[in-house]
């Protein structure tokens, strides 16, 4: 808004006008960014452009896109220097070779995603030495002369961390004009040795109290949060535009809070978390309860963007307020919401939060009135389940999902639904090595899915929750992962050939649907040309006829890392090129932290040069109706490749994933699914009216 020059005062029309303007001077034809940015910023745009569109997901990342773009776009004309602290893994990756500096903060409790990125330099802020907490001092002073041991005393005790040297010295200052009772604290606080935040709470709360009216607004403002909008605040506290200023320019003169943002954008923040913190612990506790149940009905009702973009902040202040059926509502729906990102840990943390919320429901609430209570809880355990299983634990979401069937007494069919997303183990033996394998779903018609042994089963995790009604799915963990049996290098493809023949053999004698992801296809291809009675269709997707189908630049950083042996290399080049969506950067780093976890020889083997890969001589004997899945933007196994496989497949269909990459699985579920289903059922490419 402060680029484009929107000022809150522009009609809808006029803020439209002045972001085009600024959009087309970095995009030229802007029509397919401007509603995402309007979008962003809640400025109406249905009249000028058609809909967007777009899910929730898909918007979300093409936004990310833009505003990485124009990073770019500035950078072209002046280097750039912007400090930030959001919107992190996507410019982080964006800008190594741009002519940029982003300058990110954090706590020290929070684990950033790209330390060992060779252009991410990671610093700890130091205490400050003497001659800079001195320094300070004199400036917080502001003329005021200190004596020579007072400011011994305040050197001696703050330890060099610069809120405390701040603060310590403005409550020597103010004691010359306090009143008794602020007297009171800073005479306390100044004569004993308690740890500091101890006695900067004294400080601070004279300092509060010398506010009048404006500290009832201070201690509203630190239930909202660490940063606060003015529009918010006014909202949830009800004063008149006048009295409300004259608050927060007492606040402001008082150097308790600070203004942020841009000044269109009218935000506040307190000056510290402890300040905060301060006004916050000065509530009793029965009001600071009413005034996040206050603010959490408020919010809901005037800032609907809230409840639908952030629901964890309303279900954080339902949760404060007391009001629990409504903080467990929310903490669902922002459960999905993450899971919907990939951001699987915020999920669960949300999840476990909405049981807590059910947990004390259930201690208050009588048996019988309990039943919305218990709904939530099944769904937030099917979903923590969901969850569980994208992260590859597959005991606790069987746990969970088990937890959920517990809870359902009737005879309407739900347990049998949940009990279908179960990953019920299995175990083949071939040579005496076990090759496990998972049962899920029921159906007449089973799809076996072979997928790379560094993928996981996690990968497979959205075509299970959607498909599991319909088919019976058998995934499998590939020798050297998950609870098969280790390998011992050399172990190529052949040898994974042999390893599906025996799980095929277990499972009966009835074709299957055999679903190849990766070269997991070639391992199927293979198959299929020894055997063709055990399939009776094929599909693959991202599959490569040959080494040669590989991305050319990547395959020589590939051989390089192999020959030094660099694990982390190898997977980080290798994931890079899979999960380069921006919607796909959260399950990108999950990924590359599992696979780390994997045996070393697992990993070599799956990166080594394997001969017995190439399919390209088979591909015209095999003669099962086919279907090749490719993303058309796929940066690891170019589109070409699924090309060739499908002109040299005599009864082979192609369906390309337009815009998509490696693992349209991810990008493009309830596609992928719908073409698989109706492939599977009926062995056309795709029809469009067949629902999931």
């Amino acid at each position: 808004e402060s680029a484009c020059g929107i000022n809150r005062n522009d009609t809808p029309t006029a803020k439209l006008a002045k972001l085009e303007i600024l959009l087309e001077e970095e995009f030229g034809d802007a029509t397919s960014v401007t509603p995402l940015v309007a979008a962003l910023l809640g400025i109406p745009f249905n009249e000028n452009y058609p809909p967007l569109g777009l899910t929730p997901r898909q918007q979300k990342a093409k936004t990310l896109e833009t505003l990485a773009i124009e990073i770019q776009c500035l950078a072209a004309r002046q280097p750039v220097l912007f400090s930030f602290e959001e919107f992190l893994d996507i410019v982080v990756n964006r800008i190594e070779r741009l002519p940029v500096m982003a300058i990110l903060t954090f706590r020290s409790e929070f684990e950033a995603a790209w330390p060992s990125i060779a252009h991410v330099t990671q610093l700890s802020l130091k205490r400050l030495g003497r001659r800079y907490a001195t320094a300070l001092a004199k400036q917080v002073a502001a003329g005021v002369e200190l004596p020579a041991r007072t400011l011994e005393q305040i050197l001696a005790r703050t330890d060099g961390v610069p809120l405390f040297v701040e603060e310590l010295t403005k409550a020597e200052i103010e004691a010359i004009s306090a009143t008794p009772r602020q007297k009171q604290y800073l005479d306390r606080a100044t004569s004993r040795d308690d740890a500091i935040p101890s006695i900067l709470h004294d400080f601070l709360m004279a300092r509060l109290d010398r506010l009048g009216g404006a500290k009832d607004v201070a201690q509203l403002a630190s239930c909202l949060g660490r940063e606060f909008s003015h529009e918010m605040l006014a909202a949830v506290s009800g004063l008149q535009g006048g009295e409300l200023e004259a608050a927060i320019n007492r606040l402001i003169a008082s150097e308790l809070i600070e203004r942020a943002g841009s000044p269109s954008t009218r935000s506040y923040m307190f000056r510290h978390a402890l300040i905060q913190e301060a006004a916050y612990i000065s509530l009793l506790k029965s009001r600071r309860q009413r005034l996040h149940a206050h603010i959490a009905e408020t919010v809901e009702a005037q800032f609907p963007e809230i409840a639908t973009q952030r629901p964890e902040w309303l279900a954080y202040h339902f949760a404060e307020g007391s009001t629990v059926t409504r903080a467990a509502t929310y903490w669902l729906r922002a459960a999905q919401l993450a899971k919907n990102a990939y951001a699987l840990r915020e999920a669960a943390a949300h999840l476990q939060k909405c049981l807590e919320q059910i947990a004390k429901l259930r201690s208050i609430a009588p048996t019988a009135h309990f039943s919305e209570g218990r709904v939530q809880e099944n769904d937030a355990l099917v979903l923590l389940g969901d969850v569980t299983s994208l992260m590859g634990q597959l005991e606790s979401a069987n746990r969970y999902y088990q937890r959920a069937i517990d809870l359902i007494d009737d005879d309407d069919g739900d347990s049998n639904a949940i009990s279908r997303k179960q990953h019920l183990q299995r175990v083949a033996v071939r040579g005496g090595a076990k090759i496990a394998y998972y049962e899920h779903g029921g159906g007449s018609d089973t799809l076996v899915i072979v997928s790379p042994l560094a993928y996981g089963l996690a990968t497979i995790q959205p075509v299970l929750e959607r498909l599991c009604q319909d088919f019976r799915i058998v995934t499998i963990d590939a020798r050297g992962s998950g609870a098969s049996d280790l390998l011992t290098r050399p172990y190529p493809i052949d040898e994974h050939v042999k390893d599906l023949r025996a799980v095929l053999g277990a499972l009966g004698d009835k074709p299957v649907v055999g679903v190849g992801i990766s070269a997991g296809g070639n391992t199927l291809l293979k198959l299929a040309y020894q055997e063709p009675r055990l399939f009776s269709k094929l599909v693959t997707l991202g599959t490569p006829p040959n080494n040669e189908a590989f991305n050319a630049a990547y395959m020589r950083i590939r051989e390089e890392d192999l020959r030094r042996e660099d694990l982390e290399g190898l997977i980080r080049s290798h994931t890079d090129l899979i999960y380069h969506e921006p919607e796909m950067l959260e399950l990108k780093e999950q990924v590359i932290r599992d696979r780390m976890l994997l045996p070393r020889e697992t990993i070599l083997s799956f990166f080594e040069f394997d001969p017995t890969k190439d399919v390209t001589g088979l591909l015209n004997g095999i003669r099962l109706s086919t279907l090749v899945i490719h993303g058309r933007d796929d940066r690891l196994v170019p589109f070409s490749a699924a090309e060739q496989i499908a002109t040299a497949l005599p009864n082979a269909q192609l369906y390309a994933f337009e815009g998509k990459g490696h693992l349209p699985i991810f990008t493009a579920t309830d596609e992928f699914c719908r073409v698989l289903q109706t492939f599977a059922h009926t062995g056309a490419a795709v029809r469009e009216d067949l629902s999931l």
